[in-house]
């Protein structure tokens, strides 16, 4: 079977696919299809080469805060960073990045900023109350989000809390993930936002996908 055989039993009516839609259908067929060892290792090298980019480790604490802006027109608040003075914050609603004001090497005073670094004018309206998707982490316990898998031509961790099986954007998840060392995961429920911590007191949220 060829490897646009592959890809068509996951995509039959699609004439062509995106890199990330073809590694997620190759993904589902080795998961799903009875491979010898011999088979599954002739295809792991093309499943490797349609393997997504890792993101790029971001230069500062606001390049990785930056990654997590929108690109919308209409929430177009959200298009920028934030900082209030006591943390510096980047959402799109679907993940955010968070770091206090002041760190050991930076230094950021209150107002609104482009994603590029630069101070701009206030854009006449009020962020968004981040921290009231920020879960306490009192309420909140220690998981693993080791399996990765696609899910609706989406690259997503899943895991099951409760009963409860929960799903993470990988690509969100990935860029997260790079905001410090020594990651820490939390969360309440299998369909609760996910809370990152990091030694050096940056925070991320991502938000469940629902399967």
């Amino acid at each position: 079977m060829s490897i646009n055989d592959i890809i068509r039993t996951i995509h039959p009516s699609e004439k062509s696919l995106s890199k990330a839609k073809a590694y997620a259908a190759l993904e589902c067929y080795m998961a799903q299809a009875e491979l010898s060892s011999q088979e599954r290792e002739l295809i792991r090298p093309i499943v490797r080469y349609f393997l997504p980019a890792v993101p790029k480790r971001p230069k500062t604490v606001f390049d990785w805060i930056a990654t997590a802006v929108a690109k919308d027109e209409v929430r177009f608040y959200l298009d920028y960073v934030y900082c209030d003075g006591e943390y510096i914050v980047g959402t799109d609603g679907h993940r955010l990045h968070m770091a206090p004001a002041m760190g050991s090497d930076y230094s950021y005073a209150p107002g609104w900023y482009l994603p590029s670094g630069h101070l701009t004018d206030d854009p006449g309206v009020e962020f968004p109350d981040y921290k009231k998707v920020i879960p306490s982490r009192e309420n909140l316990r220690w998981i693993n989000t080791e399996r990765r898998e696609p899910f609706m031509d989406i690259l997503v961790y899943k895991q099951t809390i409760d009963e409860k099986e929960s799903a993470y954007n990988a690509k969100y998840l990935d860029a997260a993930l790079l905001g410090g060392d020594n990651p820490k995961f939390y969360a309440a429920d299998g369909r609760s936002p996910l809370l990152i911590t990091f030694d050096n007191d940056c925070r991320a949220v991502v938000m469940p996908m629902r399967v």
